[in-house]
């Protein structure tokens, strides 16, 4: 018999208020058996128990982060990182000890750059990193927002990309003026390599997996949904049959799959308590970063995105997702993309099914409204303001100024759903409540980008808690600290009630429990 874990001397944030001080939780059998007083809860306690102190701090819901990739995080915390560039030149310098060291035929791989934060912009090119790996070392780096690439002519050659391959539907292959191609790969061009790339091993994966799980435990996350990574599911499942996988995860399965779940004659939630199945992936565009999300308006120089699946697409996906009872979670960041995913799910979807938008970076008012009124959950990654701001008024222009518009969406009604879309974005869930409540970068002498759009605190903990449970359609068990919801839950370092809002982001997870049991715990 497991043995009960009591937590006392806190306070519990439940359902919008703070309970405490000298309040406590017992959990028995995985669940949350009791919530009150230490001195009732030590009343209760008639059996052996595993005590916790915690020493006056706070207990909050296990953040549910609503938009990951956990393959792609797992395998980026060993890959080279290059959020930090600042410049081509510097990304390059972070490739070249990695390129230098590696076999011919090994690949590089990394992620993490983001050319619009780099002095002129533009896209990086091949020529850089010819310039610093060995001859027979393919170059492979993930854009930070990841619908571009960046490769050397080792990497090019070895996918047989020449001046003669064309772009395909819905993606591009960047060339120059004389059609050379440059190196960049926007949106499902990537394809061209990533079909090249060598396939990692069970154990390579499972590896990466457990990196990420216990990054993201670190972090206070109980739960995730992963989005587009079947890659990654067979590492889960050895996991999750081997007793090993200590978080919630909802996978999604992608559109180009939708046939192949249909046919197995299964349903949404199919899995097990710790792994289950979502809703159907769908990409309607691609990014700001690599100017592919898809906008009304122009963007500087012409164009107006990339829907990477056509509305007539996308509205018989849904329709075919919705009739046979599966929810859709459509990837769609610009404004127009967002408006066709809404019109696709008007047209043909089932406003039962929690049907989502992945993203909705920009939302025109008239949209926000039937958000509402379809049922559709908003999953938005507060945390990409912050690094989005500068491209978005670049970019956007005016559209800029309707950019995650959080606190309309929720006092219009909107169901919202926070996360990070890691690794795209840090997976800390407290630089995601501080983007969500300051609107500004840590530490930064901008102003809040659209004050009117900053929400408070209890607003944006109920986004990353119940509003995470809501859209994965856990809400009557997860996201509350209250008895006979899983016993999921995080401590944290201080009282971010009791401190200025612009400390959020300093905010750190002293202890983790997921299901009754501590999976991460600090001594801070």
């Amino acid at each position: 018999m497991d043995r009960d874990l009591a937590l006392f001397n806190g306070s519990i944030w439940s359902d919008g208020r703070i309970l405490g001080p000298r309040w406590g939780v017992i959990c028995r059998g995985g669940q949350i058996w009791q919530v009150g007083t230490d001195v009732r809860l030590k009343q209760l306690l008639t059996r052996d128990f595993d005590a916790y102190d915690l020493e006056g701090r706070l207990v909050l819901p296990g953040f549910i982060d609503s938009h990951l990739h956990l393959a792609s995080l797992g395998f980026a915390l060993g890959e080279v990182n290059l959020d930090e560039a600042a410049s081509e030149e510097e990304a390059v310098a972070l490739v070249e000890p990695r390129a230098r060291k590696a076999a011919e035929g090994e690949w590089v791989r990394g992620r993490g750059w983001h050319s619009n934060e780099w002095p002129g912009g533009g896209y990086p090119t091949k020529a850089s990193l010819d310039a610093v790996s060995p001859l027979g070392v393919p170059v492979w780096l993930r854009s930070r927002c990841g619908h571009a690439a960046w490769a050397n002519s080792a990497a090019m050659e070895a996918a047989g990309v020449t001046k003669e391959t064309e772009s395909p539907p819905g993606g591009e292959i960047v060339r120059d003026p004389g059609g050379e191609p440059t190196g960049v790969f926007l949106e499902k061009a990537m394809f061209l390599v990533t079909g090249k790339l060598p396939a990692r091993s069970l154990g390579e994966r499972v590896a990466a997996a457990q990196r990420a799980i216990g990054h993201l435990h670190a972090l206070g996350v109980t739960g995730a949904v992963i989005c587009g990574e079947a890659d990654g599911l067979a590492a889960l499942q050895a996991l999750d049959s081997g007793g090993a996988l200590p978080l919630r995860l909802l996978t999604m399965p992608t559109a180009d799959q939708i046939d192949s779940v249909l046919g197995m004659g299964v349903s949404p939630g199919f899995g097990s308590e710790s792994l289950s199945l979502g809703p159907v992936k769908i990409f309607a565009d691609g990014s700001l970063g690599s100017r592919t999300a898809v906008m009304f308006g122009q963007y500087p120089g012409g164009g107006r995105g990339i829907f990477t699946t056509e509305p007539e697409e996308l509205e018989e996906l849904v329709g075919k997702a919705n009739g046979a009872g599966w929810p859709v979670a459509i990837h769609a960041i610009g404004d127009r993309a967002v408006a066709a995913s809404l019109d696709a799910i008007e047209s043909v979807g089932d406003p039962s099914l929690r049907n989502r938008i992945e993203h909705a970076q920009s939302v025109r008012a008239d949209d926000i409204v039937r958000f509402r009124e379809l049922g559709a959950v908003a999953s938005v990654q507060p945390v990409h303001l912050l690094c989005d701001r500068g491209a978005a008024t670049e970019l956007w222009g005016e559209a800029a100024e309707t950019a995650f518009p959080l606190m309309t969406m929720s006092t219009r009604g909107v169901k919202l759903a926070f996360g990070s879309d890691a690794p795209v974005a840090s997976a800390d869930p407290f630089l995601g409540l501080h983007a969500a409540v300051n609107r500004a970068a840590p530490g930064s002498d901008e102003g809040p980008w659209v004050p009117g759009e900053r929400m408070p605190l209890s607003e944006a903990l109920f986004a990353y808690a119940e509003g995470g449970a809501y859209a994965a359609g856990w809400e009557h068990r997860r996201g509350r600290v209250v008895p006979g919801y899983d016993a999921d839950f995080a401590v944290v370092s201080a009282n971010p009630f009791e401190m200025p809002a612009e400390e959020l982001a300093g905010l750190h997870v002293v202890a983790t429990v997921v299901a009754g049991r501590v999976v991460h715990m600090t001594d801070q």
